[in-house]
């Protein structure tokens, strides 16, 4: 909350907008997530936060939901009888924003970082304390797991190749900064699927993997 005002801002680790494609029939709302029904198809396109681009939601004084990415607007919505056009639906640290047009279901996402708060969990509960004043918010309970995230700590600064080895192995439980966090905005789903089955298809695939499990292990050890 910023001083002296009603403006209340939370720094996030990703943006995503749903793009559909081209050929995807018009799906109302009531129809999103309903069982046995087909979901319309396209793409999440993914921004990550950055130093010089800081993605921001914040919620004016104004009543008016924002979420930037530097001096760039990416998402301006009106929370003044916004019930009847935007809904959430939050899970751990993840908010998923359903916007109503006219028959049409609009999707956009945001993951939130920790920065002050003691978790990325707290941060996230924090903003939809405040959402829930405009809009209806639907939240899954938290897993076992992800409450285990509360007490996790983000690294700050230069991380060592053995650090960055023993959390990618699972050895420790930190969250690496940032610029660790792959940005996904060059990869579909499509693409990555292909790579992972183009990889699996190699018969030395097998092997490198395990060299590089060696590899991961001699360096946490070193490190």
């Amino acid at each position: 909350m910023a001083p002296n005002s009603n403006q209340s801002e939370w720094r996030l680790l990703r943006y995503a907008r749903f793009i559909r494609s081209t050929s995807t029939v018009q799906t109302s709302v009531q129809q999103v997530g309903k069982e046995g029904e087909k979901q319309p198809e396209g793409t999440w396109k993914h921004q990550s936060w950055s130093d010089s681009e800081p993605l921001i939601l914040s919620i004016q004084d104004s009543s008016h939901l924002l979420i930037t990415r530097g001096k760039l607007i990416l998402e301006s919505h009106p929370l003044f009888d916004a019930e009847h056009y935007l809904k959430a639906a939050a899970k751990g640290d993840c908010v998923l924003f359903l916007q109503r047009i006219k028959n049409e279901c609009r999707k956009f996402r945001v993951k939130f970082r920790q920065d002050s708060f003691s978790s990325t969990l707290e941060a996230c509960a924090d903003c939809l304390t405040v959402l829930r004043s405009f809009i209806k918010v639907q939240e899954e309970p938290v897993s076992p797991s992800q409450n285990a995230t509360r007490d996790r700590q983000t690294l700050q600064g230069e991380v060592s190749l053995g650090l960055v080895a023993k959390v990618v192995t699972g050895s420790a439980t930190f969250d690496l900064p940032a610029a660790y966090h792959f940005d996904q905005s060059s990869w579909t789903e499509d693409r990555l699927n292909d790579a992972i089955h183009l990889c699996l298809s190699d018969p030395t695939f097998p092997a490198f993997v395990e060299s590089v499990e060696k590899q991961l292990k001699k360096i946490v050890t070193e490190g």
